[in-house]
């Protein structure tokens, strides 16, 4: 076993010292931003950043000065990371070289894409319009908590797949590197938050300044995740002095660390309209469960016009729905309340009709 070189990639930012974003630029051609953190002596130190492609053949390379942390590879006409149709990813090898001798290598995987968002025509994945039909997922299983192996978060993303999904919303905290890595390789667009939730606290946000700031700078080279979620059902807890300028604060760091990618949160159903809280991130999500909670499932239609009528201006997502169902709970037709797996389908196929019938 042998130490790190005195002069070597930091193992305290992000999680292999390199962040790599590419950015689209004129035609055809990207830019891929470098910001690198290296520790120790670096005089007479040389780093070089090799992007291979998926047969390892060159598609880009640069050399600089381990003292400049901010450089651009440019890469001419990449084969584009295109959701589950063609999850393409890059690996990007960084060295660095003192004397011409390998000190220390790093590797991180990207990908080419863009991901854009309209208030009246929706989502755009490299300017094709794309249905986000997703679910809400926690690291946990029966007998196992939180500590999931690779084999349960493979059967995981499986299971997803299987139902149709092609989203998916990393509920209420950072997941496995290993989840994201595989969302990556099978071309899953992932939501990823922190786990501000219910009721604001201003003793609490330095902790959460802290989160979201390792949330971003840990997974920012991950081609699946699209935005950063900064709360969820904030004002269930009522409007605390600081409430607003709390989640901008977060809001405002999450651009700060990541301008490449737009923000988002997911508001209780509750909360109205009107509300100031509604408009601080670039996606608004709303957690509904008109049919279960309360009113019945026809209620959604409603609620999606009033809301699209009275903020055409913000770009809305589904965040959160359904009915608590049971396996073993079968009806004839499925009530509301019972928890039956039969009115669990009617519920959600009323949703997925009302989705799907709305383009925004």
């Amino acid at each position: 076993i042998t130490g790190l070189s005195d002069c070597h990639f930091s193992l305290m930012d992000g999680l292999c010292g390199v962040s790599a974003v590419p950015v689209k630029a004129e035609g055809a051609d990207w830019e891929v931003h470098l910001t690198t953190h290296i520790t120790g002596e670096k005089e007479n130190v040389q780093a070089q950043y090799t992007l291979l492609d998926r047969d390892g053949k060159t598609a880009g390379w640069l050399e600089a000065d381990a003292g400049v942390q901010d450089a651009v590879l440019c890469v001419k006409d990449p084969v584009l990371w295109n959701g589950m149709q063609n999850p393409y990813l890059y690996t990007l090898r960084a060295v660095l070289l003192r004397d011409g001798e390998e000190i220390d290598a790093v590797e991180t995987r990207i990908g080419f894409r863009t991901v854009t968002f309209d208030a009246e025509k929706g989502c755009f994945l490299n300017g094709e319009p794309i249905k986000l039909k997703g679910v809400s997922r926690h690291q946990d299983r029966y007998h196992r908590g939180n500590a999931l192996t690779a084999q349960e978060h493979r059967e995981d993303l499986e299971l997803i797949r299987e139902v149709g999904a092609n989203s998916i919303r990393l509920a209420h905290y950072q997941h496995d590197q290993h989840f994201y890595d595989l969302c990556d390789e099978m071309g899953f667009l992932v939501w990823a938050e922190v786990p501000v939730i219910s009721r604001f606290s201003e003793k609490k946000q330095a902790n959460a300044r802290q989160q979201l700031t390792e949330l971003i700078t840990q997974n920012i080279n991950h081609a699946s995740i699209y935005c950063w979620g900064v709360e969820n059902e904030i004002t269930m807890g009522g409007a605390a002095k600081a409430l607003e300028s709390g989640i901008r604060e977060l809001n405002d760091l999450a651009h700060r660390l990541d301008p490449s990618r737009p923000t988002t949160c997911a508001q209780l159903m509750m909360c109205g309209i009107d509300s100031p809280m509604n408009g601080i991130t670039d996606i608004q999500g709303y957690n509904l469960y008109f049919g279960w909670y309360l009113q019945t499932f026809n209620a959604i239609d409603k609620w999606l016009d009033q809301f699209h009528a009275q903020r055409p201006e913000i770009k809305l997502c589904l965040s959160e729905y359904g009915a608590e169902g049971i396996l073993k709970y079968q009806s004839e037709h499925g009530e509301q309340g019972d928890y039956s797996e039969t009115y669990q389908a009617r519920f959600h196929e009323h949703y997925a009709r009302a989705i799907a019938e709305r383009d925004w």
